[in-house]
C-alpha cells in the first residue's frame, strides 16, 4: 500500500468539506520551510536556499500560527535542513497534535539523533533525498560519505517503525539506469515508497541539471517502464501526466509555501512575491499569469509535483472515473 489507510481517507474527507462549503481554492499540502539553513549545499540548490543566517529563522509560534491559519490536512516539513532547526521536536509534535499528517524531508545527516528525541507516531514520516547510487550522490551533495549515512539512517528509522520514503530529484545528467538500480536497492530496505520529481527548467542556479518537457516525458517514460509503479509514493495520474499520457493544470495554490521571508506566491519554485498569510496570497495572485496553458516562460517546462499534485488531490479538471481509477491505484 502506498499510502497508510489513514491519510487519503483524512484527505477525502478534508477535499468533500471544502467543496461542500464552496471552496475552490484551498490546500492539501502545506510546505512549512522553518529555516533556509543546511548542513549541505548540494549541486542545484540555490544559496538562497541553505545560506540563510540562524537570525532569519521562523519562531515556534510563527510556525504554528501558519499551520493553524493555512488548514492543511497535511504539512511537509522542508527547509534548508528542517532536522538541524532547534525547535524541530516541538514543531513536529505540535503539527500532529492538530491532527496533521507530518512529513519531514531531509538530507537525513542529522535524522539519528532525531529519532532519539522524537517519539513515535504513525502521523510522521520521513522523506530522505538521494538523487543517485553513493558516487553520485556524494557528488550532488559535495559531501564525501552523504550516501552512506542516508542509507544508515533509513535503516535506523525503518527498523524502529518509522514511515520512510526516498525523495529523489531527476534531472537532465541522471542516469536512469542507476537510478532504476537505486531504486531496486532501497526496495531491499523495505522502504515505504519513492517520491520522485522533475528537474526541470527554470533557472535558478545557471546549470545545465534542468529538463524542459519534453525531456522529462522521455526520461519518465523509460524510468517508469523499467521499475514498478507500485514503488513509488506519488500518485498515479501525475505519474502519468510525467509520462506525458495524460495533460493537468497546474494548482499552486493547493501546495503553498510558508518561507522565514513570507507565503511565497506563487509557488515553491517562483518567488515573483512574498505575502503575509495565506488568504492574502490566494486572492492578491492573479492565477491566470501562471500555469501550463499561461504561456509565462518560467511556467512553459514545469512538471514539478507542487503544481500538480494537489490538482489530483483535489480533482480539478479531472473526469470523475479517472479520479476513483486514479485513486484506487495509488493506494493498492
Amino acid at each position: 500500500m502506498r499510502q497508510p489507510v489513514g491519510l487519503p481517507l483524512k484527505l477525502a474527507s478534508y477535499v468533500i468539506g471544502q467543496k461542500l462549503a464552496g471552496n475552490d481554492k484551498y490546500a492539501v499540502v502545506m510546505m512549512l520551510e522553518p529555516l533556509h539553513t543546511c548542513n549541505l549545499s548540494c549541486i542545484g540548490c540555490p544559496p538562497e536556499r541553505w545560506a540563510r543566517p540562524k537570525s532569519e529563522w521562523m519562531s515556534l509560534e510563527e510556525c504554528f500560527d501558519s499551520v493553524d491559519e493555512c488548514g492543511a490536512p497535511i504539512v511537509s516539513i522542508c527547509g534548508g535542513e528542517p532536522l538541524i532547526y532547534k525547535d524541530i521536536v516541538p514543531l513536529c509534535q505540535g503539527i500532529v497534535k492538530r491532527g496533521k499528517y507530518g512529513i519531514v524531508c531531509t538530507n537525513a545527516i542529522c535524522m539519528p539523533a532525531f529519532l532519539k528525541k522524537m517519539p513515535y507516531t504513525p502521523k510522521l514520516s520521513f522523506a530522505v533525498h538521494i538523487d543517485g547510487m553513493e558516487k553520485t550522490h556524494d557528488w550532488i551533495t559535495k559531501s564525501p560519505g552523504c550516501w552512506k549515512k542516508a542509507i544508515e539512517a533509513t535503516k535506523l528509522a525503518k527498523k524502529a517503525g518509522w514511515r520512510t520514503m526516498i525523495n529523489c530529484t531527476v534531472y537532465a545528467q541522471s542516469n536512469i539506469d542507476e537510478l532504476v538500480e537505486l531504486f531496486r536497492y532501497v526496495q531491499t530496505l523495505k522502504v515505504d515508497g519513492i517520491l520522485v520529481s522533475a528537474g526541470y527548467d527554470y533557472d535558478h542556479t545557471g546549470s545545465d541539471l534542468f529538463m524542459k518537457k519534453q525531456m522529462v516525458h522521455e526520461r519518465f517514460r523509460k524510468l517508469l517502464s523499467m521499475t514498478n509503479e507500485r514503488w513509488y509514493g506519488n500518485s498515479s495520474l501525475y505519474l502519468q501526466f510525467l509520462k506525458g499520457d495524460i495533460d493537468l493544470d497546474c494548482t499552486a495554490w493547493g501546495n503553498p509555501t510558508r518561507t522565514p521571508k513570507g507565503w511565497q506566491g506563487p509557488c515553491y519554485m517562483i518567488a515573483d512575491g512574498f505575502y503575509k498569510s495565506y488568504h492574502e496570497m490566494v486572492n492578491a495572485i492573479t492565477w491566470e499569469n501562471y500555469g501550463p496553458k499561461s504561456g509565462n516562460p518560467k511556467c512553459v517546462n514545469c512538471l514539478m509535483h507542487c503544481g500538480f499534485e494537489p490538482t489530483v488531490a483535489t480533482g480539478r479538471g479531472i473526469p470523475l472515473k479517472k479520479q476513483i481509477a486514479g485513486g484506487i491505484a495509488s493506494i493498492v
